[in-house]
């Protein structure tokens, strides 16, 4: 099937793992604002009401339901490494397929020779997939997109003492950080650590993640200016002085862009994607990986500098409503759409 005349591929959309689907959502919406037929294919319901021309299947059978399907696509999007194997597992796909390439999925697991073009969150990660023997032709930066309805500047805030408060971003789970920002406070004298996390999630592992951070707050010293809250809301990042989200290593870039949108100054680990989102000394700060001394220090100047925490403010959500909306995450994708389906129709 070759595209519309209007240059708007159909496309299905396959996200089998339930963690991501919101973000197809963000990008259904623009592709179906910019007039794509869009097919989200989904492990979970989609409760969010979707543009004309857009529709979910929450499928458990991605073969069976494929074949109800009234037409054949002219791209296929896949979003998890899940996705990209139930698709290879189909019958007679035909149309080119596009993956999205999150921080920390391994490239090399997938099936070899199905996807046709990766797409990537910022210059950081496209490293991780060429070194794979994909070549760079293949391989196009898109950023994430946020929610900006969700996510804004000036709603109500969650309740707070009167310290200074810091508020973590990440995975409960080794390597995320969290770890990094309790050996911090030292370093910060006074504030106080929110740990935005379900610890209820995930068969117990954040349950167990998050004592072994409260013991090393213990064996720190800092217990008491150490919480574990619900999962992270816009009301609780509103409430934040200053945001940490510090990983060992690439990690999606989701929850920096969502406390950037709510205008709150982020101090982030200059790893993966996080150096093309947090712009040092414009939206935030930057810091090494791994080393609380920098990232404690690094926080208490912001802290001491409220002119600076403003500044910061003001141009993290300029960013965010520049560059990061759904609208235009969703045309620069349909750009690699386009594209893949010129290539195709190119003479051999």
């Amino acid at each position: 099937m070759t595209a519309r005349p209007d240059s708007t591929p159909d496309v299905a959309v396959v996200a089998l793992d339930a963690d991501r689907v919101d973000r197809v959502v963000g990008l259904a919406r623009g592709l179906g604002r910019a007039g794509h037929r869009v097919t989200l294919y989904t492990s979970v319901p989609v409760t969010a009401s979707l543009p004309a021309g857009c529709r979910s299947i929450v499928t458990r059978d991605l073969a069976r339901d494929w074949e109800r399907r009234a037409a054949a696509p002219d791209v296929v999007h896949t979003v998890t490494p899940a996705s990209v194997r139930a698709v290879a597992a189909l019958d007679g796909v035909s149309a080119p397929v596009v993956h999205s390439h999150d921080p920390g999925d391994d490239v090399g697991t997938l099936p070899p020779g199905v996807v046709e073009h990766f797409v990537v969150g910022g210059a950081g990660e496209v490293a991780s997939v060429l070194v794979t023997g994909v070549p760079r032709r293949a391989v196009s930066v898109v950023p994430e997109g946020v929610d900006l309805a969700e996510w804004v500047v000036g709603g109500p805030a969650a309740p707070r003492s009167g310290v200074p408060r810091l508020v973590y971003l990440g995975a409960l789970c080794p390597g995320d950080g969290a770890d990094t920002a309790v050996a911090a406070l030292p370093w910060v004298p006074d504030a106080e650590l929110v740990i935005g996390a379900d610890v209820d999630a995930d068969s117990g592992r954040a349950r167990e993640e998050a004592d072994r951070l409260c013991a090393g707050a213990a064996a720190l010293k800092v217990a008491d200016r150490v919480r574990v809250t619900g999962p992270v809301s816009a009301e609780l990042l509103r409430s934040a002085d200053v945001v940490v989200h510090a990983p060992w290593n690439a990690r999606p870039v989701r929850p920096v862009l969502e406390a950037m949108a709510c205008g709150v100054p982020v101090v982030a680990g200059a790893v993966g994607v996080l150096p093309d989102t947090v712009l040092d000394g414009v939206t935030g700060v930057l810091v090494p990986p791994r080393l609380p001394k920098a990232l404690g220090l690094a926080v208490r100047r912001l802290l001491n500098d409220k002119t600076r925490r403003a500044a910061f403010s003001t141009a993290a959500s300029d960013r965010v409503e520049q560059r990061h909306t759904w609208d235009r995450i969703a045309t620069e994708t349909a750009a690699v759409y386009r594209g893949c389906v010129e290539a195709r129709a190119q003479p051999a």
